[in-house]
């Protein structure tokens, strides 16, 4: 994948953010193909606090945060597990 004259600034924020101790960084491999949540993104907030986790959706209707314990949120946190099942690490992308 071609990322431009910016390319070794892409990969080293990549690197450094998926070395954060709280940041689990995943990569869907472009063999995957085309799937169904390919033009979404999601992101899990999960506190040490007791306020609840929240997803931050982005799509191309629009985006927002849903509050993971709705039934929407069970929705979309559905859709990490089936996405987390198809991606790698960070570490094996470095690979």
């Amino acid at each position: 994948m071609d990322l431009g004259p910016d390319r070794d600034l892409i990969l080293a924020d990549l690197k450094q953010v998926s070395a954060l101790p709280f940041a689990d960084v995943r990569i869907m491999p472009l063999a995957l193909g085309r799937y169904d949540l390919q033009p979404w993104s999601l992101n899990l907030f999960e506190y040490d606090s007791e306020q609840p986790p929240v997803v931050n959706v982005e799509s191309p209707r629009g985006g927002g945060f849903v509050d993971a314990n709705t039934s929407q949120g069970t929705f979309f946190t559905g859709a990490f597990k089936l996405a987390s099942a198809k991606s790698i690490t960070a570490e094996e992308f470095f690979k």
